[in-house]
């Protein structure tokens, strides 16, 4: 009866529930299906299809389905077992299951000592660790992570931040404050220097033992904010040191880093001063009291620097300063127009440093200061007698076209266009041929990349061809990253040979790490390395930005080249990072229309994106003018206004050399020639590229600078 009874409700329950099982049993099955076609027993059709199917699952967020596919992989791939291992404990420890994980990174550890995935896999360890508060195994994990071969920068801070973490819980508040100052130099830019920024704060509040007493600890503090790029705390503890400490009472070393710190915040007179008390300190200083002219020279105090510029020609007559010197009360008295002058201590540099690039460089000033003045005959001979003095040098290419253009300013047009044809062709891939072929009327001939070479692999050690065999898997899954780093391990263990340089040159091309083969590359004759010199970088990512802001790609690509060689973790001296080398402070007033926070500028999407974006804004503050663009790109807009108001009405190809700081002018030119190559080599039907309104070089009024 009651079975009875049961069996009568049954149907009328089904059809209640009848859309909502349908619903569950339909999710089941599209599971059990997903999963039994990544899981199928078929043999992948390349060693690691199974582990390409699991982390692509695990990138997706699909930890549930991802963990079978791994598992399976772990056996069915060996080659990448290292590999599965870490991202199947992944997988088990989003999906709730961290005792698993904790097995299969431990697994991992064991059985495979020196995978890449050693440091990742002890990272998440210590995390797992800390989780629990078993401080004493974060520690062991997190140093292990910390000293792991080839451990990734970023892993290694991470770690370093939860071994300093650890330690403080720990009750080694000191050890970690260290930790956490070390993660402020190394990573100041990343979400990781910013929280170990936070804990030294915090730490600093509760205990005025770690607050700065000294004046090395305020130095070394404020050399921390200078490099975090917070200026508001920086020029509050600079306050701070002020009231505190004298320059008097500081060290030599202290004062040299005491005028950096002012020149960060732009304090040029402050900076001088501290510079002037080091060179009065240490009379014998050649060092010092160049440094102090130099600033007053770049802040365009030209009397006072021409001053100390002597002094030091004369104090020091055989200093190698000394020639930096001579060559800058030169240059002082040709920018004021005092030819006379100029040339006789031009004549004297080259008299008493005949070797150095400034006595060349002297020399040419010598025909260029003719140039100027209108004396074109002098001016030819003078260029003319430098080519014939160092003939193979930088100067003698420039004085070659300068030659030519004195003789055409003469109405000596045939010799002038002899010296044009000879540049185009001599120095065919050099900044001047550009200015000899707009001169000619000729557009630049397009330039052959040459065949793709044939590259006999050499003989490989067992563990050298497991390692190329992972990277090639790996390329051959797409996984590019992951690819190079097998190749890193292969190149630093292979024999350094020409036979070895070939196969890596052609690997890291074809696994587009430019900056690799470039510099692989250089041993090779111009004609053959154009491939890797002059590479078509980031190209999607490069195309899209470029767009965005009305950019030619390969005017990009001509400036990444002369930055950072295309390298995306490139850190200047100056502290500028990524493939466009933005300094922080330019960054972060560019970001703030941008999505997110953090700068990421060694990121090579977010670091293009910042960098087409801030070339535009100095472009169309110059009305399109690539010259004045690219110069204010390297040296900031203040110089550019500062030139351009000097010289007004010079021609383009004049104001280049005008451009007062050496770097920049050099900058400027190398970007041309290379942005002239690479239409050259891309666009054989276009090859002429665009300088924007040439004539428009006049100082014009003041525009609203948007950041």
């Amino acid at each position: 009866m009651s079975s009875s009874s049961t069996s009568q409700e049954k149907p009328s329950l089904g059809l209640r529930l009848t859309p909502l099982l349908a619903c569950l049993m339909c999710l089941a099955y599209l599971t059990w299906a997903w999963s039994a076609d990544l899981g199928r027993s078929q043999t992948p059709a390349t060693p690691g299809q199974l582990f390409g199917q699991g982390y692509r699952a695990v990138q997706d967020g699909r930890f549930v389905q991802a963990l079978p596919v791994l598992e399976q992989a772990v056996a069915a791939s060996p080659l990448l077992a290292d590999y599965s291992l870490y991202y199947l404990a992944q997988a088990q420890l989003e999906t709730g299951q961290p005792a698993r994980a904790q097995h299969t990174w431990l697994r991992l550890l064991e059985e495979h000592p020196i995978s890449p995935w050693q440091a990742h896999a002890s990272l998440a360890l210590a995390r797992l660790a800390q989780a629990k508060k078993n401080w004493t195994a974060v520690v062991r994990h997190a140093d292990r992570a910390r000293s792991a071969e080839a451990a990734p920068e970023t892993v290694r801070h991470a770690a370093t931040l939860v071994a300093a973490q650890a330690r403080e819980h720990a009750g080694q508040a000191h050890r970690a404050y260290d930790l956490y100052q070390q993660l402020r130099r190394t990573a100041a830019l990343s979400s990781v220097g910013h929280a170990a920024k936070t804990h030294v704060v915090r730490l600093r509040r509760a205990s005025e033992g770690f607050r700065p007493t000294d004046s090395a600890g305020y130095i070394e503090e404020m050399q921390l904010l200078a490099l975090e790029a917070d200026r508001p705390a920086l020029a509050a503890l600079s306050q701070q040191f002020e009231q505190h400490f004298s320059l008097g009472q500081l060290s030599a070393k202290e004062l040299r880093a005491t005028a950096k710190i002012y020149q960060a915040q732009d304090r040029i007179e402050d900076a001088a001063t501290a510079l002037q008390t080091l060179a009065e300190r240490a009379p014998n200083s050649a060092r010092a009291l160049y440094a102090w002219a130099r600033l007053l020279w770049n802040t365009d105090q030209d009397e006072q620097a021409l001053a100390l510029f002597e002094r030091l020609a004369e104090q020091f007559p055989r200093h190698k300063l000394a020639a930096e010197a001579l060559y800058a009360v030169g240059r002082i008295h040709q920018t004021h127009k005092d030819d006379a002058r100029a040339s006789h201590i031009y004549q004297l540099l080259a008299e008493r440093f005949p070797a150095t690039t400034v006595a060349r460089d002297g020399r040419w000033r010598q025909g260029w200061m003719a140039y100027q003045r209108g004396d074109f005959d002098q001016a030819e001979r003078g260029f003319a007698s430098l080519i014939r003095l160092v003939p193979n040098s930088p100067e003698a290419r420039s004085a070659l076209y300068w030659q030519a253009r004195s003789l055409d300013k003469q109405a000596k047009h045939d010799r002038a266009k002899a010296l044009y044809r000879r540049l185009v062709q001599d120095e065919a891939e050099g900044y001047y041929a550009l200015w000899a072929e707009k001169r000619l009327g000729h557009p630049p001939r397009p330039l052959a990349l040459g065949a793709q070479p044939t590259v006999k692999h050499p003989a490989l050690s067992a563990r050298l061809a497991t390692y190329y065999r992972r990277s090639q898997a790996l390329s051959r899954l797409g996984l590019i990253d992951f690819a190079r780093r097998e190749l890193d391990r292969l190149h630093q263990a292979a024999p350094n040979s020409p036979a070895f340089r070939q196969f890596f040159l052609a690997e890291y091309h074809r696994l587009e790490d430019h900056n690799r083969a470039l510099r692989l590359a250089r041993a090779l004759t111009v004609g053959k390395r154009r491939r890797y010199d002059f590479p078509l970088a980031y190209w999607d990512v490069l195309q899209a930005h470029a767009q965005a802001q009305r950019l030619d790609p390969y005017l990009i690509l001509a400036l990444i080249r002369q930055e950072s060689l295309f390298d995306p973790q490139a850190v200047s001296r100056a502290r500028a990072y990524g493939l466009m080398q933005l300094l922080p402070s330019t960054a972060a007033r560019l970001v703030q229309p941008l999505p997110g926070a953090e700068l990421r500028l060694t990121d090579p999407d977010r670091n293009i994106a910042l960098g087409t974006r801030y070339l535009r804004q100095l472009l169309s503050r110059y009305e399109d003018n690539l010259i004045l663009g690219l110069a204010g790109y390297n040296a900031g807009p203040d110089a550019v206004e500062k030139w351009r108001s000097r010289f007004p009405d010079a021609a383009a190809d004049e104001f280049v050399e005008h451009i007062s700081y050496r770097e920049t002018r050099n900058y400027v030119k190398k970007v041309l020639r290379n942005y002239r190559t690479y239409r050259r080599l891309y666009e054989p039907a276009n090859t002429v590229i665009s300088l924007g309104p040439q004539a428009r070089l006049t100082h014009r009024k003041e525009t609203t600078w948007h950041n």
